[in-house]
């Protein structure tokens, strides 16, 4: 994961609340998601930021998860994830408002899942054993597909009402020419660049 510094202003910033109900449609467990977002904002991997009644803004360290705020579980509407302070006696920091950073949410929870569930089997070669019985992986894959399924899953997510009902041919049709132009290799539109559009809508749009 990149380590640049993030900008305090940008569209990517999403409500961590927000990104509690995404986790909860695909877990559908609470439990789960304090789990989830626990583990990914104390390892690093899922960034935050916080805003105050002041509208000033701070990107917040990895450390602060470890040492004063946690995720979990709120009853008082309907089952959702919460920030607590334990410097507050386990209380939610008033006029405070968190956010997450979008495409680490993407990549984590829906980028790999995505991937994996579009790729044919027939593609994946099992693992041969080395002369001492360790495992010995294949050839390095020809396209680098987390990286194509999270811009995937970034243009669902932003997308206009207009770019959702392209279909998803013309969407792999799109996708490819990104590949293109910024990973210097384009993957053919075959079943599986097409099935991992559909993938992505699938489990960005909540069907029931």
């Amino acid at each position: 994961m990149s380590r640049r510094k993030l900008p305090l202003k940008s569209p990517h910033w999403v409500p961590i609340t927000q990104a509690f109900e995404w986790r909860l449609q695909q877990t559908d467990s609470i439990w789960l998601v304090v789990l989830d977002f626990d583990k990914a904002l104390r390892d690093g991997e899922l960034r935050a930021l916080v805003r105050g009644a002041d509208g000033q803004s701070e990107l917040l360290a990895r450390t602060v998860w470890d040492n004063d705020l946690h995720i979990a579980a709120s009853f008082s509407l309907q089952p959702t994830g919460a920030v607590f302070s334990r410097k507050l006696g386990e209380s939610p920091p008033m006029e405070q408002w968190f956010f997450v950073w979008q495409p680490d949410y993407v990549r984590i929870f829906v980028a790999a899942g995505a991937v994996a569930a579009a790729e044919p089997r027939s593609q994946v070669a099992p693992p041969t054993r080395g002369p001492e019985g360790e495992s010995k992986l294949g050839a390095p894959l020809k396209h680098d597909w987390i990286v194509i399924t999270t811009e995937v899953a970034f243009r669902e997510a932003n997308a206009t009402k207009k770019q959702r009902v392209r279909s998803v041919l013309a969407e792999a049709k799109s996708v490819r020419a990104w590949c293109g132009r910024h990973l210097k290799k384009r993957p053919p539109i075959s079943e599986l660049l097409r099935e991992l559009v559909a993938n992505v809508r699938r489990r960005l749009r909540w069907p029931e």
